[in-house]
């Protein structure tokens, strides 16, 4: 009877002993699991500080091209302006020019009674 137990207690050793064995596994296997996870986890991280430094290039390349849209846009208003002067410049110089010729043509008239 002691050897019927003896061997019970002997194959729940050997059965301890390879269930021991097979969690070693598992667990060195989680471990390089959980190396791997972390190897990743980093590289996003870097990837991720990478992203908000590029964000931040474009926020600051935004706030340049603004300013250059403004500046575009008051070019454009003077350049407007500085038609529409030359446009009423013009229509003053015609009518100084027609006003000019009716009196070249008075005093001619004059000239011609005189």
């Amino acid at each position: 009877m002691e050897q019927v137990q003896f061997e019970k207690l002997s194959n729940q050793i050997s059965l301890l002993q390879s269930s021991q064995e097979h969690l070693a596994g598992k667990i060195g296997f989680l471990t390089d699991q959980h190396k791997k996870l972390a190897e990743q986890v980093d590289g996003m991280q870097r990837i991720q500080a990478q992203l908000f430094g590029k964000i931040s290039s474009l926020d600051e390349s935004a706030v340049k091209i603004d300013f250059f849209d403004e500046r575009h846009d008051q070019v454009i208003s003077h350049i407007d302006d500085f038609i529409n002067l030359h446009t009423r410049l013009d229509q003053e110089l015609l009518a100084l020019r027609s006003k000019y010729d009716r009196l070249e043509e008075r005093i001619e008239v004059m000239e011609q009674a005189g």
